[in-house]
C-alpha cells in the first residue's frame, strides 16, 4: 500500500470515527424518559415542593440540569442519566431519592408523616385593594400583620382584624388538618349601607329586631314563627330556598343573615298551613276517577230507564 493510500484509509478512519462519535452523542441526547411525582399525607394527598437536579453517580453536579414544580406533577423530557429528586412538604424534613433515567416513564410517591396542623392564610383588603391590618386570634398568642401565613393546629378559632380608625372585624375561620384555608377581611373607605327586606307568609310573623339597614360585614338573626293552624317551612333569599336555618324548638325557626356584598337583599319566610286541604296531583286523578265513575252510573241508569220505556 502506497504513502497516498495509507493516508486515505487513516481519513477514513478518522472520518468514521467522528461520525459514529456524533451519531452516540445525538443518540445519547435523543433517549429521553420522565418521573411523575405525588406526596402524601396518610391516604390524602398533599402538595408539596418537588425539586430533580441532574446528578452524576450520587452526587449533584449543579452545572447540569435542575426543574422545580408543585406535586402532583409529571418531569417531562429528562435527559437519560441519573437525577436527584427531593420532595419539601411544610415543615418536615425533606425527603430525597436519586432516580435513574434510561428512555423510560415511572411514578415516585413520597409519605409524610400525618399531623394535626394546618395552614391559615389571612389577608385584608380597603376597596379591594390589599392593605396591612393587624391580626390577633383567640387562645394563640402574639399578633401579626394581614398577608401571614399561619400553622394552626386543626379546629374552630375567632379572628381578629385592626385597621387604622376603621371598625375592627371579627370572623370565625376552621382549620383542617393538612389543608390551606383562606381568610379575607374587606373595609370600604366609603361604607355601602344595604337593605335586607324581611317579610312573613301567609301563616306567621318574623321579627329582625329592627336591625335591616346593614354594612358588609354586618349580621342579624332573624325568627320566624307560625301562627295557630300552620307550621313554618323554609326560607328563601332573593327567591332561593336556603332552608330552615336554626331550629329553636319551640315550633320557631332563626336564620342567621350575613351582609357579604353591597347589594340588597329579600328574606322571606315561607309557613304551611296545617289544616286546610290542598289540591294536588294526586288529588285531581282521584277527583277524575270519581267523575268517571258517577258518569257511567248516570249512564247506566239512563240507558236502563230508556228500555224500560220501550
Amino acid at each position: 500500500m502506497n504513502k497516498n493510500a495509507k493516508v486515505a484509509v487513516l481519513l477514513g478512519l478518522l472520518v468514521a470515527a467522528a461520525v459514529g462519535a456524533g451519531l452516540y452523542r445525538l443518540s445519547i441526547w435523543s433517549l429521553q424518559g420522565s418521573v411523575e411525582v405525588h406526596a402524601w399525607v396518610g391516604t390524602q394527598e398533599v402538595t408539596a415542593n418537588a425539586k430533580i437536579t441532574k446528578g452524576w453517580i450520587m452526587s449533584v453536579n449543579p452545572l447540569e440540569e435542575s426543574y422545580s414544580h408543585y406535586t402532583p406533577y409529571t418531569f417531562p423530557n429528562l435527559s437519560n442519566g441519573y437525577w436527584f429528586l427531593e420532595v419539601k412538604y411544610q415543615d418536615q424534613p425533606t425527603q430525597s431519592k436519586g432516580i435513574t433515567i434510561d428512555n423510560n416513564s415511572f411514578r415516585e410517591d413520597f409519605y409524610f408523616t400525618p399531623s394535626n396542623d394546618g395552614t391559615l392564610t389571612i389577608h385584608a383588603y380597603l376597596d379591594n385593594g390589599d392593605v396591612g391590618a393587624t391580626i390577633t386570634i383567640d387562645g394563640v398568642a402574639g399578633s401579626w400583620t394581614t398577608g401571614v401565613v399561619l400553622t394552626l393546629s386543626a379546629g374552630e378559632y375567632t379572628v381578629h382584624a385592626h385597621f387604622l380608625s376603621y371598625p375592627d372585624k371579627t370572623e370565625n375561620a376552621t382549620v383542617f388538618a393538612n389543608q390551606y384555608v383562606d381568610l379575607n377581611f374587606y373595609w370600604y373607605s366609603s361604607p355601602v349601607t344595604c337593605t335586607l327586606t324581611v317579610t312573613a307568609g301567609n301563616g306567621g310573623d318574623t321579627d329582625s329586631g329592627g336591625a335591616n339597614y346593614l354594612e358588609q360585614g354586618d349580621s342579624i338573626d332573624v325568627t320566624a314563627a307560625p301562627r295557630q293552624g300552620f307550621t313554618f317551612n323554609h326560607w328563601t333569599l332573593d327567591g332561593v330556598n336556603v332552608g330552615q336555618g336554626t331550629d329553636n324548638g319551640d315550633g320557631t325557626f332563626t336564620y342567621h343573615f350575613m351582609q357579604s356584598d353591597q347589594q340588597n337583599h329579600v328574606l322571606i319566610a315561607v309557613f304551611t298551613d296545617e289544616g286546610s286541604f290542598k289540591f294536588d296531583q294526586n288529588t285531581f286523578v282521584l277527583l277524575g276517577m270519581v267523575a268517571v265513575v258517577v258518569f257511567v252510573v248516570l249512564a247506566a241508569v239512563a240507558i236502563g230507564r230508556a228500555r224500560r220505556r220501550n
